[in-house]
């Protein structure tokens, strides 16, 4: 039998916890900070290393396990962070484990410097449309997870009448 109290619960975690992973350089943080505060708006979880590793916590462990769970890595990709071995350990890391990718471009950099993410779209940071088209990306993750729990929420009820 199934324990509606933990049901709900987990919908509702898989509903409402969506993770977002942003890598950047350090001198990059007010961008990260912008978008966090932005996506924060929307419910999502947001890992900033910056903000988000308490005191006392190993952050190489911490950012590890943020990038295996993430359901989307944005990069901010600058010439500053194109240097940054953290930064780009951060990208091979979410192309391997084919994490929902979102590079936001900060300034105009070589194209030769993106490495294994040079075919992927990006976004333009200083585009009007960028946060739109972000507030988008996330409502559409919603409706798809409000899709997912009508379907759950559909087969319970009809597992209790049959």
């Amino acid at each position: 039998m199934i324990n509606i109290k933990r049901f709900i619960q987990k919908i509702r975690d898989y509903f409402v916890g969506y993770n977002v992973f942003i890598s950047f350089e350090d001198k990059d943080i007010k961008y990260a900070t912008i978008i966090r505060d932005f996506l924060i708006k929307f419910g999502a979880k947001v890992f900033v290393y910056k903000r988000s590793i308490e005191v006392g916590k190993k952050w190489r462990e911490e950012i590890k396990d943020n990038l295996k769970y993430c359901d989307l890595f944005i990069v901010l990709i600058s010439s500053r962070s194109l240097k940054s071995a953290n930064v780009r350990s951060e990208m091979g890391g979410a192309y391997f484990l084919d994490k929902d990718y979102l590079p936001v471009l900060l300034e105009d950099v070589k194209k030769d410097y993106l490495g294994m993410i040079d075919e992927l779209q990006y976004v333009n940071y200083k585009d009007k449309k960028f946060f739109p088209s972000l507030r988008n990306r996330m409502f559409k993750i919603y409706l798809k997870r409000a899709f997912f729990l009508i379907i759950i929420i559909g087969i319970y009820i009809y597992s209790k009448f049959n």
